[in-house]
């Protein structure tokens, strides 16, 4: 199977071929396994990798929130970020256009495929529900980045001018949620 086919929930890594596999189950109470799962700093899910992580995890543990990949897997950023606000370290910013997520899953086309056919886009322009997000994090009082991304063919979307819009969105929406901004 695909990254992309309709099963309602993240493929664990170790179900596409020839991909050697990982999926993290965190559910340890014991200190021991929560120390060295701190060693990691953060998880970071992305749209292959299946992350559990339970409220007996230790607080040391923190989660990169990456919405547009999280989006992709059939995950809910919006609930993971209420259900997980204080272990988000870092915000991944992309988002993702409804019509071509659909089409990737009739079609179960590979990540590739998927970048080639407009999956990802620039914060602004898809489905990624972003003023609910930012305002979850600012209650949270979320200090870290939010880093913009965008997976996309070049020749078609412009990097400059989308990276120019998602940047304004961005701006725009977390000074309405009251999360500090700057130019650096």
């Amino acid at each position: 199977k695909r990254p992309f086919a309709a099963t309602g929930k993240p493929f664990p890594l170790e179900k596409l071929p020839g991909i050697e596999g990982l999926h993290i189950n965190i559910t340890a109470s014991d200190e021991d396994l929560t120390a060295r799962l701190a060693a990691l700093k953060n998880l970071r899910p992305e749209t292959t990798l299946y992350v559990e992580v339970n409220e007996k995890t230790g607080p040391a543990v923190g989660l990169l929130l990456d919405t547009g990949h999280m989006t992709v897997a059939g995950g809910d950023p919006v609930a993971v970020a209420r259900k997980h606000a204080a272990r988000i370290v870092h915000v991944h910013c992309k988002d993702i256009r409804r019509y071509a997520l659909e089409a990737c899953r009739r079609r179960d086309t590979s990540f590739s495929e998927a970048v080639l056919c407009g999956l990802f886009t620039a914060p602004g322009d898809g489905l990624v529900d972003y003023p609910k997000i930012f305002a979850i994090l600012a209650k949270a009082n979320y200090k870290g980045w939010l880093v913009q991304e965008a997976e996309q063919d070049p020749r078609i979307a412009n990097p400059k001018i989308y990276a120019e819009l998602g940047n304004a969105h961005l701006r725009k929406l977390a000074q309405a949620a009251k999360l500090r901004v700057s130019d650096s």
